[in-house]
């Protein structure tokens, strides 16, 4: 006989028991494992399968965590991807125009991601520096060529055309861009635009347009001095001639008509005014 307060062990009620206890043990122990992960607003996590069972690839799963929050296994990792529109700025120095004169400048594009999923498996997460930096460096060297220092320093039709084509390019560009397999479908992402800042030419230019500008408006005011002074010499001329044609119609000599002017002069003033003439003086009109 056994003693009354020995438990049976092999009684089906302590069996459940175990497998119950064991169980939960597990299902603890699986989700101790586990990591919990969220995403930021205008972000996405791309899961990237890191298999410890043999046969199983793993990789990156198709459905990334778009809002909220989820729970990743040990083995998985996780990529931020930042779905908003970014801008890249690239700095330019001694780039040659057509006129050969230097210019410094900044170029900036903003780009949008439309397939966070795509970007990682096909293209990584350096997808502008491996992809995109430098052919839009190379396009940027190639449009300005085609115009001269003053037309893209001075003239922002000619900048707002630059930029117009830059965009065209750099999307035909990212449309065409083979996926690290070599097979096509290009880049996910938009060109939304692309902008140049100031294009300014290098001081010693500056400087020589200056001067020659200088030297130009000065010739110019030379000339305009020239111009004044012929036609003052010109003007005297005239009266010149004007005022011998007559003092020859009056049969006057020079002094009759010096004489002349002077009387003129004094009943044009004002209040009047006297006239003191030499006794040598011949008459202008016979008096009897």
């Amino acid at each position: 006989m056994r003693p009354p307060n020995q438990i049976e062990t092999g009684a089906p009620w302590v069996k459940l028991i175990l497998w119950a206890i064991g169980m939960a043990g597990i299902v603890l122990l699986g989700t101790a494992a586990f990591c919990r992960v969220s995403v930021e607003p205008g972000h996405e996590l791309v899961y990237n399968a890191k298999p410890m069972i043999f046969l199983w690839t793993g990789g990156v799963n198709p459905n990334p965590l778009r809002q909220g929050s989820g729970f990743i296994a040990p083995t998985t990792s996780t990529i931020d991807v930042n779905m908003l529109p970014q801008t890249f700025d690239e700095e330019f120095r001694d780039i040659m125009p057509k006129d050969n004169n230097p210019v410094d400048y900044h170029a900036a594009v903003r780009l949008r991601l439309i397939d966070s999923v795509a970007m990682v498996k096909n293209f990584g997460t350096s997808w502008y520096k491996e992809n995109l930096q430098r052919p839009f460096q190379t396009m940027n060297r190639q449009e300005l060529r085609q115009y001269s220092m003053p037309e893209l320093a001075l003239q922002q039709e000619v900048v707002l055309t630059v930029e117009e084509s830059l965009k065209r390019q750099l999307t035909e560009y990212v449309r065409a861009i083979r996926r690290r397999d070599g097979t096509p479908g290009g880049l996910p992402v938009e060109v939304q635009d692309v902008t140049l800042g100031r294009i300014s030419p290098q001081h010693e230019i500056v400087n020589a347009y200056n001067e020659t500008g200088v030297q130009q408006q000065r010739a110019k005011t030379e000339h305009q001095r020239a111009l004044a002074e012929d036609a003052r010499k010109e003007a005297e001329t005239k009266r010149a001639l004007a005022d011998k044609a007559y003092q020859d119609a009056m049969g006057l000599n020079a002094s009759q008509y010096i004489q002349l002017q002077q009387i003129k002069m004094c009943a044009e003033k004002q209040g009047g005014c006297t006239v003191i003439l030499n006794g040598s003086g011949t008459p202008v009109v016979n008096v009897k």
